[in-house]
């Protein structure tokens, strides 16, 4: 990998009448890669539990972090640890309306938490 920075563009397609539309949201700088040569770039966030997908990343709507969107699909339910890549001050689970629900307890920039089958959960990471 070559120095630079490193940037998330969040895409989808609109419905617009009978037509889908393009619409993405300006790239926004996630870290900037110094020097030449091959560097490791950790994940945004990584799992402990294969049965638990992570759907969606995007920014929050009042800001000041970003959305995590994740399920489980493994029909077990179980304890869940999430790492995340980049220093985070809380994390917070929320509904899909992104209003603060309940805060989790961040360990060395990861959180333990709780799925049942099937279930969604939507976690709102708050950024230093």
């Amino acid at each position: 990998m070559r120095a630079g920075i490193i940037s998330l563009t969040l895409c989808s397609l609109t419905p617009v009448g009978s037509r889908w539309k393009p619409w993405c949201v300006q790239p926004t700088p996630l870290g900037i890669v110094a020097g030449a040569g091959k560097q490791d770039i950790p994940s945004l966030v990584t799992l402990d539990a294969p049965h638990v997908i992570v759907e969606s990343v995007k920014w929050a709507e009042r800001g000041g972090g970003f959305i995590l969107r994740l399920y489980e699909a493994g029909k077990t339910g179980g304890k869940v640890r999430l790492g995340l890549g980049r220093p985070v001050q809380t994390v917070y689970e929320t509904n899909l309306l992104e209003e603060n629900l309940q805060p989790l307890e961040v360990i060395n920039d990861s959180v333990a938490f709780t799925m049942r089958p099937f279930e969604i959960k939507t976690l709102f990471c708050a950024v230093n």
